[in-house]
């Protein structure tokens, strides 16, 4: 478990995890909309809240000796936090996938301008 810690630090690094074995990019595209429309979604919000409140709440009911619990409930609390960063994974991972592909039409444009004669300073 050691090795996966800081798996889900960073959500805006360039070098993403797959969220599945080689997508397509209409797949990542899919996924990315799909993931963002249940982040924004405010009965998964909620319910988010709601889990998390009540764990907490449950955690701090946990008396002096009822350490495994509390390590329990902690956990379930940072699976919960896991669950939202992968959604927020996909959502960057088709962001930058968006970001490529238009980089790519842009260097494809100017290529054609130039050869067509409209590109150089204006």
């Amino acid at each position: 478990m050691a090795k996966d810690k800081g798996k889900y630090d960073k959500v805006s690094s360039r070098t993403i995890a797959p969220t599945a074995p080689s997508l397509s990019a209409a797949e990542i595209l899919s996924q990315g909309e799909q993931a963002s429309n249940l982040l924004e979604a405010p009965v998964y919000n909620l319910a988010h809240r709601s889990v998390v409140q009540n764990l907490q709440d449950e955690w701090m009911t946990t008396q002096p000796h009822e350490r495994e619990r509390r390590e329990g409930l902690y956990q379930m609390i940072r699976g919960l936090s896991a669950v939202s960063t992968e959604l927020a994974m996909m959502i960057e991972q088709a962001r930058l996938l968006t970001e490529d592909e238009m980089a790519k039409e842009r260097k494809l444009q100017l290529a054609y301008d130039e050869q067509a004669g409209f590109g150089g300073a204006v």
